[in-house]
């Protein structure tokens, strides 16, 4: 999760968090029941644990959401470095078009067109996570490219209800799989630009 000043650099590899789901036994609720107790020795993460029955998300920074350690309900949901739907630009654009490449039962190349989408968040729409303005417009991309950090891959996930799971990757180098500068998205007309940073509000979706 993206908290800089909450960083401790003596916290246990969070990766380690995947490898002893991946190599256990546990039931998704299990599992995060097995990790709740420690959690907190962990700088902040998300963690998605499921099977082909239950989809689970747990923080150990989201204690406040009914829905942490609890089985997802049917829908699109959106993670980023923040909680479970945190609405930021890049996370409200993206569950809109998976959604809609969902209703249009369009093939998987689209999804990683999705997930390659280098476009910016306008300034007036940018969070305010801790770091510099700069950074949050780097970071404001589906897909990030910078000179010094970036996607380094996209991946889909497709469990079908009959065969075995497929998963999808692509790998990219963010330095040359963005020749021309990222674009950014145009400033609402009626939404004047206010320079300060300001954590994101959610707002309904459009129906567009």
């Amino acid at each position: 999760m993206r908290a800089p000043t909450e960083k401790r650099p003596d916290a246990p590899t969070r990766g380690k968090l995947v490898s002893d789901y991946l190599a256990g036994a546990l039931t998704p609720e299990q599992y995060v029941e097995h990790i709740r107790a420690d959690a907190g020795q962990y700088n902040g993460f998300n963690l998605i644990v499921g099977d082909r029955e239950t989809l689970l998300w747990y923080s150990n920074k989201g204690e406040e959401d009914p829905r942490n350690g609890k089985p997802l309900g049917y829908g699109v949901y959106g993670l980023s470095n923040a909680l479970l739907d945190t609405p930021w630009p890049k996370l409200t654009r993206a569950k809109a078009q998976f959604a809609s490449l969902l209703c249009q039962g369009a093939p998987e190349e689209t999804f990683f067109e999705l997930l390659s989408d280098s476009t910016r968040a306008n300034d007036c729409r940018l969070p305010s996570t801790g770091v510099s303005q700069e950074w949050e417009r780097v970071l404001s991309s589906i897909f990030i490219c910078s000179p010094d950090y970036g996607t380094r891959a996209s991946t889909v996930v497709r469990v079908p209800i009959v065969g075995e799971p497929v998963l999808s990757e692509h790998v990219s180098d963010p330095i040359t799989s963005c020749q021309s500068p990222p674009a950014t998205e145009p400033q609402q007309k009626k939404s004047p630009c206010k320079l300060k940073l300001q954590p994101e509000i959610e707002r309904p979706e459009s129906p567009s």
